[in-house]
Parts: C-alpha cells; sequence; structure tokens
C-alpha cells in the first residue's frame, strides 16, 4: 500500500505519540504492553523506518523476558539486531548480541553461550568494558562445563582489563572466583593469593558479607589442604561477622563447615551441636536445602557413632528434603546411602526398595555413573539372597558400564591435567622473563635517577628561589572537605552542602555540566551528615540495563528466576541507614521512573521473587546534567518523580563561570599528579596559568584534571610549561626553524621507549616512568604500539 505524503506525516506523528505514550504507561498490564509495543511495530513496518521497528522489537524482546518466554525473547532480540544493522547502530547491536549470551547463560546452554561470544569477538570491534563482560560470562560458561583451566583463562583476561580504582568491587569478586577456580584446581597457594586479595578489598570497602565470604573461602582452602588449625580459624572469623549483620544463610553453612572438621577430628558431640545449631537456622529461614544438607550431616555422624537407628531416621529425613529441592544427585546418593545400609543390617526389603529408586533416578537423569553404582548394589542384594544368575547378569552389566564411565573419566583427567601442565609451564616462562626484565629495568632505573640528578641540579641553577608553595592553608581546608576553590560560587555551595547535610532525610538533587563535580558534592553532604558512619553508595543509574533494574535496586530471592542460584541484596537495601547516590537520573525510561517512585514515596521495597516488603532508610541524591525542568515540560519525565528528587537542589555552575578557582585546582592536581608519578614539580610557569584561565573548559574540572594527569606524565622538567598541556587555541612560542613533535608524539615516544628498554614489560615500563600499569595500558591501546 502507497502512503501519500499527508499520510505519511500523520502516521510519524502517531508513532511519536505511540511511544511516547508506551514510555509513560510502563506500569500497565504485560498484555497492555505488548499490544502497545505491537502497534509501533506495525506502523514503523508501514513506514519501513527500520530505527522504531528496532525499538519496538527490543523492547517486546525485555517484556517477553519478564514472562520467562525464551522463544519470544531470542526472536524479537534478532528481530532488533537486524533493524539495528540497517540504521547501523552499532552499539545496540553489541548490547543486544551480549544479551542473547546472557540468555543462553541463564538457560544453562554454556556451550551456546561460548560459541554467541566468540562470534562476537571475531566479528565486531568492541570496547573495554564489553571486553570484560564476554570474558567473564565466557569464564562462568567454561566453569559450568567443567572446563576449569579455560574459565581461569578467561577471568585472568578480565581482570587484566579492571581498573584497580574504578572497578574495585568487581575486582574483588574476580579475585575471589579466581581463588576458587585454583582450589578446584587443587592449587592452593594460588588459591589463597588470590582469595586474600579479595578479602582485602571487601574489608577496605566495609563490605561486610562480601569480607566474611571470602573468609569462609579460605577456611575451604585450608580445610581441602588438611590444615583443620587455620581453616576453624577463618571459619570461626566468618562466623562472628556473618552473626554480627544476621546473615543467616551464611551462618548456617559456615556452622555445618565447622562441624565437619569437629566430626572428621572424631570429636562427635562438639560436630553435633555444631550441625544441630546450622539445622536451627536453616529451618528458621526456611532454607531446604541446608536442611538436607545438615540433616545428612547428623546422619553420618550418628552412624559414626555406631546408632543405626537415628542414623536412618536423620537420612530420611534429609532425603524428604533433598525431593523438595529436587537435588537429583543429593536425592541418588541418599537413596544409594540407605540400600547399602539396609543391606548391612539384613534388612533386604528396605535395601531392595531403595535400589529399585535409585535405578529410577539413573534412567530419569541417564547417568551411566549412577547406573553402575546401583547395578553393584543390586549384585550385593542377590548374593545376599543367594540368587546366584541375578547377581551374575547385574555383576557383569556393573563391569562393563563401569569400564566405559571409567574410561571417559581418565581421558578427561588426562586432558585436564594436559592443559594443567601446559599452563604452568607457560607461567614459569613468563616467570623467568619477569625475573630478567626486572634486572633490566633495575639497571635503566639507576640510569633514569642520575640524569634526574642531573636535570634537577640544572634546574636549581637555573631557577634560584624559594620553592614555590602548592597548597595554602586555606586550601589546605577546602581539600579536606574535597571541594576546592575559592570563587563565590563554591562558598555559597559550602553552605548549601552543610544546609543539606543537617536535615539527612530530605532528597537532593545535584545540577551541572558534566565533570563539574556533582558526586564530589554528594560526597561531602555525606560525610557532614548524620550518616556518614555508613559507607557511601554511588551508582550510575544509565548504566544498569532496564531488565535488570528491579534485580539491581531491590533484589531478588533465590531462584526466583533462571541464574538466580543465590539471594542478591540490592542497592536501597544495601544502602539502608546511609546515602545513595544516583547519577544520570534524567536518563531512566518511563517504565524505571513508576517503580522509583513507588519507592521514594512508600520508603519500601520488595525483592524479585518474594511478596514481602522491607522496609528502607535511605537518604537519595540524585544528580543530571540535563534540564530535568524541561523534560517534565515535554513529558518525558514525570513530575511527582521531580518533586520528590528535587525537594533541595544544588546547581555547580560550570568552571568558565568561575575561573578564580582554576589556579586552585591547578595546584591541587599538580600537588595530586606529582605525589603519585613521584615526579618534582617546583614551579607552575605564569603563562601557564594565564593561558588555562582563558580557555573555556568545555569538560569542566575533569577536563582540567586529565590535562594535569596528562602534563605531569610527559614532563621532564620540575617546571610545569605550556607546552606539556593540549589548550585549544593556545600555542607556545618557538624559533622558526624549530622542529616541533606535537605533545602526543612526545608522549608516544616516551612509553615506546620505555617498553623497548624494559623488553615490552609493562609493568616495568610503567615503574620506569613512575605511573600506573592501568596509564600504560591505555596508550598502548590509543597509540597502536606493538612490538
Amino acid at each position: 500500500m502507497k502512503i501519500s505524503k499527508e499520510n505519511n506525516n500523520s502516521k510519524q506523528k502517531d508513532i511519536k505519540k505511540l511511544i511516547e505514550y508506551c514510555n509513560n504507561n510502563s506500569d500497565e498490564s504485560i498484555e497492555q504492553r505488548i499490544s502497545n509495543w505491537n502497534k509501533v511495530l506495525k506502523t514503523a513496518k508501514v513506514l519501513k523506518d527500520p530505527a522504531n521497528q528496532a525499538l519496538a522489537a527490543e523492547k517486546l524482546a525485555f517484556i517477553y523476558f519478564e514472562t520467562k518466554n525464551t522463544e519470544k525473547t531470542m526472536g524479537f532480540l534478532n528481530q532488533a539486531i537486524t533493524h539495528y544493522k540497517v540504521v547501523n547502530n552499532l552499539e545496540r547491536i553489541v548490547s543486544l548480541e551480549i544479551n542473547i549470551g546472557v540468555i543462553y547463560l541463564q538457560m544453562h546452554e554454556f556451550s551456546k553461550t561460548i560459541a554467541q561470544y566468540e562470534k562476537l569477538l571475531n566479528t565486531y570491534k568492541l570496547e573495554n568494558e564489553n571486553f570484560q563482560i564476554l570474558y567473564q560470562h565466557l569464564g562462568l560458561a567454561y566453569y559450568f562445563l567443567g572446563n576449569y583451566p579455560e574459565a581461569l583463562k578467561y577471568y585472568k583476561k578480565t581482570l587484566e582489563l579492571l581498573d584497580e580504582e574504578k572497578d574495585t568491587e568487581n575486582l574483588s569478586g574476580l579475585y575471589n572466583k579466581t581463588g576458587m577456580l585454583y582450589k578446584i584446581l587443587e592449587d592452593y597457594s594460588k588459591a589463597l593469593k588470590y582469595l586474600l586479595l579479595s578479602s582485602e578489598i571487601r574489608e577496605r570497602l566495609n563490605d561486610e558479607a562480601g569480607y566474611a565470604g571470602s573468609l569462609n573461602n579460605i577456611g575451604g582452602v585450608y580445610f581441602d589442604w588438611d590444615n583443620k588449625e587455620k581453616a576453624l580459624e577463618y571459619y570461626n572469623k566468618a562466623l562472628n561477622i556473618y552473626k554480627e549483620i544476621g546473615k543467616d544463610t551464611s551462618i548456617a553453612g559456615t556452622l555445618t563447615n565447622i562441624g565437619t572438621i569437629h566430626s572428621n577430628d572424631g570429636n562427635y558431640e562438639k560436630a553435633l551441636k555444631y550441625f544441630e545449631d546450622a539445622l536451627q537456622v536453616s529451618k528458621k529461614i526456611k532454607d531446604d536445602f541446608i536442611t538436607a544438607s545438615t540433616l545428612n550431616n547428623i546422619g553420618a555422624l550418628y552412624k559414626k557413632k555406631g546408632n543405626n537407628e537415628k542414623s536412618f531416621l536423620f537420612t530420611k529425613k534429609a532425603l524428604e528434603y533433598k525431593r523438595k529441592v529436587g537435588n537429583k544427585e543429593g536425592i541418588f546418593v541418599g537413596l544409594q546411602n540407605l540400600s547399602i545400609d539396609y543391606l548391612a543390617l539384613g534388612n533386604i526389603e528396605e535395601a531392595l526398595e531403595y535400589a529399585q529408586q535409585c535405578l529410577e533416578i539413573a534412567k530419569e537423569t541417564e547417568s551411566d555413573s549412577y547406573k553402575y553404582k546401583t547395578y553393584s548394589i543390586f549384585t550385593d542384594i542377590f548374593k545376599k539372597q543367594k540368587k546366584y544368575k541375578k547377581a551374575l547378569d547385574y555383576h557383569i552389566k556393573y563391569s562393563k558400564l563401569k569400564a566405559v564411565v571409567f574410561k571417559k573419566e581418565n581421558m578427561d583427567k588426562i586432558a585436564e591435567m594436559q592443559v594443567r601442565y601446559e599452563t604452568q609451564q607457560k607461567e614459569k616462562e613468563a616467570e623467568i622473563l619477569s625475573i630478567k626484565n626486572d634486572e633490566l629495568a633495575q639497571k635503566n632505573k639507576m640510569i633514569e635517577e642520575k640524569n634526574q640528578e642531573l636535570q634537577d641540579a640544572i634546574e636549581k641553577f637555573n631557577h634560584s628561589e624559594i620553592r614555590y608553595n602548592f597548597v595554602t592553608e586555606e586550601m589546605e581546608k577546602s581539600i579536606g572537605t574535597t571541594l576546592v576553590g575559592s570563587s563565590k560560587a563554591i562558598v555559597e555551595i559550602r553552605k548549601l552542602i552543610t544546609l543539606a547535610a543537617g536535615f539527612d532525610n530530605i532528597n537532593v538533587l545535584i545540577t551541572g555540566e558534566s565533570g563539574t563535580g556533582k558526586e564530589v558534592v554528594a560526597k561531602n553532604i555525606h560525610k557532614l551528615s548524620k550518616r556518614k558512619n555508613n559507607k557511601f553508595y554511588a551508582v550510575n543509574s544509565s548504566a544498569i540495563p532496564e531488565t535488570l533494574f528491579e534485580s539491581q535496586f531491590f533484589g531478588h530471592e533465590k531462584n526466583a528466576f533462571t541464574g538466580a542460584d543465590t539471594l542478591n541484596i540490592g542497592w536501597f537495601e544495601v544502602a539502608d541507614k546511609s546515602t545513595l547516590f544516583l547519577d544520570e537520573i534524567g536518563t531512566l525510561s518511563g517504565d524505571l521512573q513508576v517503580k522509583l517512585l513507588r519507592v521514594l514515596e512508600d520508603r519500601k521495597i520488595v525483592r524479585v521473587g518474594s511478596h514481602q516488603e522491607i522496609e528502607v532508610d535511605v537518604r537519595i541524591i540524585s544528580a543530571t546534567n540535563i534540564n530535568l525542568l524541561e523534560k517534565v515540560k515535554e513529558e518525558k519525565f514525570r513530575v511527582d518523580l521531580y518533586h520528590r528528587l528535587a525537594t533541595y537542589v544544588i546547581d555547580i555552575p560550570p568552571l568558565r563561570e568561575r575561573i578564580e578557582d582554576i589556579p586552585l585546582l591547578l595546584r591541587y592536581f599538580v600537588k595530586h599528579f606529582s605525589n603519585i608519578m613521584n615526579k618534582k614539580i617546583t614551579r607552575i610557569d605564569e603563562k601557564l596559568e594565564n593561558a588555562l584561565t582563558d580557555y573555556d573548559f568545555p569538560g569542566n574540572v575533569r577536563e582540567l584534571k586529565n590535562m594535569v594527569e596528562r602534563a605531569i606524565l610527559i614532563s621532564n622538567s620540575s617546571i610545569l610549561r605550556t607546552k606539556c598541556f593540549i589548550i585549544p587555541n593556545v600555542q607556545e612560542e618557538h624559533p622558526e626553524n624549530e622542529s616541533l613533535l606535537t605533545l602526543e608524539e612526545i608522549e608516544k615516544q616516551q612509553i615506546i621507549k620505555a617498553l623497548n628498554i624494559t623488553g615490552f614489560h609493562r609493568q616495568k615500563a610503567a615503574d620506569l616512568l613512575k605511573v600506573n600499569r592501568k596509564v600504560i595500558e591505555r596508550r598502548i591501546k590509543k597509540y597502536n604500539i606493538t612490538r
């Protein structure tokens, strides 16, 4: 059907209104939302509008994801990707391709996850953050497939990409996962190394639950390493923290771990007490899995003590809970143990009954391992009954199947050991190379130090003057509040911060251009408020996918959806009694605005997968670099949510409107980065100050900070001059015949020189240039530096 120009314009207006309606009515029923977005999709198709076809298909995909309709989700995701390819929206294509991998992961289709991500790696030029996601998920997929060396490889790749300062929480989690992988691979010294790193970060972040989890895992490594004293030490440390924060699930698990150590030592009474305490906690929280495990431990303990009656009683109770959970492996082991124990007591009828149930589980799971173990039980039962023909038949079945299973297990073991050996050899080679690079770097360092001493002597001779005092007493006070400046605007903002801090239940909205320091202001409000003793939590609202918003902010229960293997505490619950900073609040979609508003009004959250309301006492400080009132007028931001967030507004003017703060900020950043890079800067050239105060800084304080960092990195003088800065429309005077290099060329040459000296050893090159290794890695990528 051909559409006239007028009709086409009318439909364009219709589709725009329809999209706005869909975004503003995200609280409607799922059926209604599907119907609305289908209308958008059909209208966009008629208009031959691939951008809106892609948008509608993407929205439909995530709505069907909520309903756990995987087939529809995948269908619309692929449809959205097809349309995004037409409009060449690479960012959305990559994002949706990653989501497909996540869905495969949640479906336990681990091989498909790997294939999906390998396709992504081979097809698209990806950003650093995309590599982080892909490598982590690949590690997870290989972990669940039991390919631990490959999982370890991808976890290590992720670790190389993480920034130690920006990605601290993610880093602690990856250290923990890496440590647990080494534990599985029985490399206990490396397991401890990574788990201790994880525990140090979590302790520094005041992440009590995470810190206790790391301690618990360290205890597990010592247990496997047969160091019971150390295992008990770390288990008890973890237990004390879990009790303080009331994490009952972890309390039960740790009590069981301690009980197991005492049981293995033959201290049955002490072990029984810990197991009974664990049972009491698991029943209180209604965790059937832990209850089953604890009952099983108690049954095994009574068996060791020779009390068969109680042993059977607790083992049967454990089996009931295992059936509730649906843990096939646990059910099989329970049935197997009961059958063997009844046979030992001469109760053939019961032994046969439980053996028959074992066989049913073996057939249901198609497990050859379960089958041959069950055939072994039948062999023993029929021998006991003197039915030797049947016993022989089952023994033949047992022998044949066991040989097949053992052959496969041995082949897998050989392959695993081969990978371990190759990994170990590579690590040894890398260690030898590192030692050689260290020796070379040490020699070069001595040469550089001598050169620097000579340079310093020359500078002192040329500029015999008192060392410039960068930070005045007044500025020290400013730095103490992490808000540097003496302009009227900054003085007024300090007053507003003090006022806001005095009323710690009102919400604050901080506005200002990107880079003006909105998070710094938020942190100062928190530090001066009654909530200062609790941690400040910052979340970038735009970085959280719409589908994960509820899970991230409100948390989810264990098994709330596919892949929710553990309980997750959301940001509102984590920040209880503290401050939650929501950056880029203006980017929230209509759906998410409704969900956030409900929490701000009720001060209650409900975890995904639960119906229980949880009261939260959270102070919300939000920030935006866009005009929210304009968005309210355009009906793109809810007016009721705006008034909830903007009870108190602090506007930070751009740096170009407070140029008197530039010299103070310059001195602060020079001192900060020269200390970090161990550079001696004794004076700032007056021409540089003038040039900076004449510049309008579209990137504000963040741009000035980055300028100074770069200048300190490439400076080889104790005087900081204009030539070390890239300031648009400002040129340094040079003789006409002098051949000039750009700052980027100078920086690139210095980095190449350092890399050549150290044999392309990045850490040693960083040490040589006295910068963080991450700086070197970013510049290598930026300048495409290769060996």
